[in-house]
């Protein structure tokens, strides 16, 4: 019973180192796991942080952008107004040479009938 004992205690002795080893090696992977773990999570807060700036950013340019199409709409308006007011003025100018040349003729007629009468 002694040798057996002995024996046991010889195979624990042989055994005894490799699980320590194998314990070692299991708290090192786990070790290792947890400090990718960790890397990861502070990826994915940056990740967070970028994502909220970047739609903060988006807003801002979107509101920039319609601003900028308000000012296009109201500078086109402008545009269209004098264009008109241009075409306004053309067009009176057309009737004023009109009327001038109507009442240069009419002059032309009064001085005819003048010399006729004198």
């Amino acid at each position: 019973m002694e040798a057996a004992r002995k024996e046991l205690f010889i195979i624990a002795g042989e055994r005894l180192p490799n699980s320590i080893l194998e314990e070692h090696e299991r708290i090192e992977k786990v070790s290792s796991i947890r400090q990718s773990l960790s890397e990861v999570k502070k990826k994915i807060e940056r990740l967070r942080k970028k994502e909220k700036d970047l739609e903060v950013l988006l807003e801002a340019t979107e509101k920039e952008v319609e601003k900028s199409k308000l000012g296009v709409s109201t500078a086109e308006k402008d545009f269209d107004a004098c264009n008109d007011v241009d075409l306004l003025n053309y067009d009176d100018l057309t009737d004023l040479e009109q009327k001038k040349e109507h009442l240069e003729a009419m002059r032309q007629d009064l001085v005819n009938y003048k010399i006729y009468l004198d």
